[in-house]
């Protein structure tokens, strides 16, 4: 298909992942959504980088664009913001240890 991004929910739908595994996305970027956006509760930042690190079991990492699971919009403002910014954490984290 000619697209670039692949966009796909993993924190709600982990089970993607497997969809990815043995295929080549080629030079498709994939946006990994990493955070469940269908909940206002706001996840560990531990739970967040071991789904980044799972992903880079069958991504590169300058393949993956980390992003939430979906749009933010239907959540209290206070819990998207704290979803965003741990969500940050657990990128900076990961990308210290590579």
């Amino acid at each position: 298909m000619p697209i670039d991004i692949l966009d796909g929910e993993f924190a709600k739908s982990p089970e993607n992942l497997a969809l990815f595994r043995d295929r080549d996305t080629g030079t498709k970027m994939v946006g990994f959504g990493c955070i469940d956006s269908s909940r206002p509760e706001v996840e560990e930042v531990s739970a967040i980088r071991a789904r980044i690190e799972e992903a880079l079991t069958v991504f590169a990492p300058d393949q993956l664009l980390i992003d939430p699971d979906c749009g933010l919009r239907m959540l209290p403002r206070p819990s998207a913001f704290s979803k965003l910014s741990r969500m940050v954490e657990a990128v900076r984290q990961v990308r210290q240890a590579l």
